[in-house]
């Protein structure tokens, strides 16, 4: 390694010259260094080779590092105004530079002295005027750290939705195509879940139609909508039954609200739908209720069996063979009204 890295000076490299060992510099290793850009106020003429080295002895001054660390990487000649009412042209130098460093944090350490009164007053000690910062000092490295790289984890997908029985519907939004973006398709696909109390990945938009429509037979005035055709996976009918009614407008209006959409208008019910056939709950129903009837008719014909039984047990045997064997009791009357022309017995008289 070379000083720049703080790994101890190497022996320094010699030539035969003359018969004497010559010493060579060794050059500075730019791996992390602090760049910066000043200006000068002279014409790149002026800036000779002389004037350059007493500004790398500058530089190196106010870092305090040895000049070998120490390098120009541009020198550019600036010619501008020197003011807006004067039509005198000034020219500069714009000088970019950069000192090495150890590591990223030596490289802070000489960002830190590279101020411009620090490095202004090393510059003048060496004959040069005042610099003018055009570029703050800037830590810049290539060092390319290792990076151990984890090994990716394997998150199995989750199985796709089954859509052999589901529930299908269509409502209507009050929202052109355009409108109706991928976000809000996002929270009206998390709407139906709520409503239908599954999995977001239980339910799926099947067509998006824009629709345009009169407001009114008395307006000449048009309104978009869009129809939104989706389902809702179900293991089997019952659950696609269950889920069905849950999802009546009240309810899917008031999920869709959580989510920030607006009323949707039901245009076709939920419709429970098993191996492509529309499953009809009517038949089961109508069945289910004749059976209800022939149970209550069952009923009252038991009913009215049994009175009649209890009233023939309640009435009296009789002698009279005109009348049958079984007589009922007679009714009650009023002595001498029904019947005037009967004697009206007295009570309580001793006769027999």
């Amino acid at each position: 390694k070379g000083p720049a890295f703080g790994g101890g000076p190497p022996p320094p490299a010699t030539t035969a010259a003359a018969g004497k060992p010559t010493t060579t510099a060794v050059a500075a290793d730019f791996t992390t260094y602090v760049e910066m850009v000043v200006s000068l106020p002279l014409s790149k003429a002026e800036f000779t080779s002389a004037k350059q080295a007493n500004f790398l002895a500058g530089v190196a001054s106010a870092a305090g590092v040895v000049v070998s660390k120490v390098e120009i990487t541009a020198i550019r000649e600036v010619t501008s105004r020197r003011s807006a009412s004067r039509r005198l042209l000034a020219t500069s130098v714009e000088v970019d530079f950069r000192v090495a460093a150890a590591d990223t944090a030596a490289a802070q350490s000489l960002a830190s002295k590279l101020d411009a009164t620090s490095l202004n007053t090393a510059l003048a000690k060496q004959g040069l005027p005042a610099a003018t910062v055009l570029k703050s000092a800037a830590v810049k490295s290539s060092v390319v750290l290792p990076t151990t790289t984890p090994a990716p984890s394997v998150t199995p997908l989750p199985p796709p939705t089954d859509f052999t029985t589901y529930v299908e519907m269509v409502v209507s939004l009050p929202l052109s195509r355009a409108e109706f973006t991928s976000a809000k398709q996002a929270n009206f696909l998390a709407g139906v879940a709520s409503a239908a109390g599954v999995v977001v990945s239980k339910v799926e938009i099947t067509a998006i139609r824009e629709v345009t429509s009169r407001r009114s037979a008395s307006r000449r005035l048009l309104a978009t909508s869009v129809e939104v055709d989706f389902r809702v996976a179900a293991a089997d009918t019952a659950a696609a039954q269950s889920l069905a009614s849950k999802l009546d407008a009240t309810s899917l209006n008031a999920a869709l609200k959580q989510q920030g959409l607006p009323e949707a208008t039901v245009v076709k019910g939920a419709t429970v739908i098993s191996d492509g056939k529309e499953i009809s709950f009517t038949g089961v129903a109508y069945i289910f209720g004749v059976l209800v009837g022939l149970g209550v008719l069952l009923a009252i014909l038991a009913a009215i069996f049994r009175f009649n039984r209890v009233r023939k047990n309640t009435v009296s045997p009789s002698g009279d063979a005109g009348r049958g064997s079984m007589t009922p009791t007679p009714p009650r009357f009023r002595v001498g009204r029904r019947y005037p022309d009967r004697p009206t017995i007295a009570s309580g008289s001793g006769d027999d």
